[in-house]
């Protein structure tokens, strides 16, 4: 059946076609919404099982250099119980308390090791072992123990 009117008729179907258009984005909304949080809810329980996301880029870089090269004397939390700690005299210190220190003490630190800043001959030298911006990634790291 031919309507008499092909204007009036276009004019319905287009008006039909945008309530449906509108509808169908009204209902997406909702679902977008709805998935948003359930992404923040899993991304919320992602931090708490995965300690990896709780540090920057640079601060899990300076963790693969401490966990190779500090860990074994001032242990996994830097609280200066390393494997290696028990058999040194006298023992490493925690790391905890070493957030008072400027990045240039740390740098010397780390690069000179205890002979060089008159502390503990047994902390051993790294400025031929790790370049300037891997000390700096160190560092970046070190200061996550005081914010435990």
């Amino acid at each position: 059946m031919k309507s008499k009117n092909p204007q009036l008729s276009f004019l319905i179907a287009s008006v039909l076609f945008f309530l449906y258009l509108m509808l169908g984005c009204q209902s997406n909304r909702n679902i977008e919404n709805t998935i948003n949080v359930n992404q923040v809810a899993e991304i919320e329980s992602l931090y708490q099982v995965d300690p990896w996301l709780n540090y920057s880029y640079a601060e899990r870089q300076g963790k693969v250099l401490y966990d190779r090269y500090c860990a074994s004397c001032h242990g996994a939390q830097g609280a200066g119980d390393g494997f290696n700690a028990y058999t040194l005299n006298p023992p490493p210190k925690g790391l905890s308390t070493l957030d008072t220190k400027s990045n240039l003490s740390f740098t010397e630190i780390i690069s000179k090791g205890g002979r060089g800043v008159n502390r503990s001959v047994l902390m051993p030298a790294y400025e031929n072992t790790l370049a300037e911006n891997e000390i700096s990634i160190l560092i970046d790291y070190l200061k996550t123990f005081s914010k435990k």
